[in-house]
């Protein structure tokens, strides 16, 4: 772009800003590269003229104002909740999924790891029946419920007897030591020490999966996908 060409585009924005309404719109429509060919007029062989040079401050002192408080109304826009919702609504179940399936698979590992024995053991002495069988039954609902959960596959079924675990977890071990989960003690030579957790955990995963089944798995999911074999199949059990 030429010295030229500059100078009109320059002193064309220069004339609006002596006008209120036209100086608004010359300001909302400046663009970086706008402001970028104006502050570079005259690089190379010689400076704008000494008139140019104050048009030039003239209108940057008018815009600069305007400019900002465009672009702090944008920056705050994404703190109100409307605006955050209108956008990300469709993302709200991910975080909800991550979270209970990632920790039902994390207690599934967990007690492979401390070997099923000794969970149908603990589960023994709390009066559960058929405690060998109960213990595989909770680690496998664990493992591939929360696998499921996590990939939003099959979630309506798959939540049924993850509920039921949660419930009988609770009401075995949990209820009778209130709500709160973590009961800090005291804390001795640096280690802190817990009292026996509550059901509040349990509670939060219920709530998880019940927000599930309400509002949907979201984007990201194998039921996404299979959206339209379940609705044949709906179509045909009619």
């Amino acid at each position: 772009m030429n010295s030229s060409s500059l100078q009109i585009r320059l002193s064309g924005l220069v004339r609006c800003s002596s006008n209120t309404a036209a100086h608004t719109n010359v300001c909302r429509a400046v663009t970086a590269f706008d402001i970028g060919s104006i502050y570079s007029v005259g690089v190379g062989d010689r400076r704008p003229p000494h008139g140019q040079r104050a048009a030039s401050r003239d209108f940057f002192s008018h815009c600069h104002p305007r400019l900002l408080m465009n672009s702090l109304r944008s920056l705050l826009a994404v703190f109100v909740p409307s605006w955050l919702a209108a956008r990300l609504t469709r993302y709200s179940p991910l975080p909800i999924r991550f979270i209970v399936g990632y920790g039902f698979m994390a207690h599934g590992y967990a007690k492979i790891i401390k070997h099923p024995e000794n969970f149908a053991t603990i589960l023994h002495a709390l009066g559960v029946p058929a405690p060998h069988l109960m213990a595989w039954a909770t680690i496998v609902v664990e493992l591939l419920g929360g696998f499921a959960i996590l990939i939003g596959a099959f979630v309506p079924l798959v939540a049924v007897p993850m509920i039921v675990v949660l419930l009988v977890a609770t009401v075995t071990v949990h209820l009778q030591y209130g709500f709160t989960s973590i009961k800090l003690m005291a804390v001795v030579n640096g280690v802190p020490q817990f009292g026996p957790p509550g059901y509040e955990t349990d509670a939060l995963y219920v709530a998880g999966l019940i927000a599930l089944l309400f509002s949907g798995v979201g984007p990201l999911a194998v039921d996404a996908i299979l959206e339209s074999l379940y609705a044949r199949v709906a179509m045909r059990s009619l």
